[in-house]
């Protein structure tokens, strides 16, 4: 079998704009206090060219856009090869995942599994607006903070709740939710 995906599957990632999230990344990069460039790089390339990407895809599919999203001004019809390169791409994040740690893998199971259920039909959390506004805030500054942490190398899924983390997770929400002019 021989997987071959259009130009338009690949416009569908929008993998440039996945670096509206690199703010956060760095945000928690800041509290590491000597990285390790070999994490680093793994947990950069995991998030910002398969994760987030897989979710920009996956969403896409579902949601089959016709006016400008999130940089792309005119999307091109979605294809079934779109689908299943979103698919890869995520199983490719998590694979790159467990070379990092257990604990960052599983939180990149979560992100992606709750991006999956904002346009997912069967779920949609993107037809709720104040809750799809609220969860997608918190996922993508809270939990994106917190498994940047843990992929960087701060801790495992106990980051959640320390309290040292706690009020700088809580202003990441603050990226997404400001409003844009």
């Amino acid at each position: 079998m021989t997987l071959t995906f259009k130009s338009a599957d690949w416009k569908h990632l929008r993998i440039p704009f996945s670096y509206y999230l690199l703010p956060v990344f760095l945000f928690a990069l800041a509290f590491i206090p000597d990285p390790d460039p070999t994490r680093f790089l793994l947990v950069f390339i995991s998030l910002h060219l398969f994760l987030y990407p897989s979710s920009n895809g996956y969403n896409s599919y579902f949601d089959k856009d016709e006016g400008s999203i999130g940089g792309l001004r005119t999307p091109p019809k979605v294809t079934k090869g779109l689908y299943t390169l979103s698919l890869l791409f995520f199983g490719i994040a998590l694979l790159l995942g467990l070379a990092v740690s257990l604990p960052f893998t599983l939180l990149m199971l979560l992100y992606g599994l709750v991006s999956m259920a904002y346009s997912h039909p069967s779920i949609r959390l993107k037809k709720y607006p104040f809750g799809s506004w609220l969860v997608a805030g918190i996922f993508q500054g809270y939990l994106t903070f917190i498994m940047s942490l843990s992929g960087l190398g701060a801790g495992g899924l106990e980051l959640l709740i320390r309290p040292e983390y706690a009020l700088p997770g809580l202003l990441t929400p603050l990226c997404s939710w400001a409003p844009i002019r």
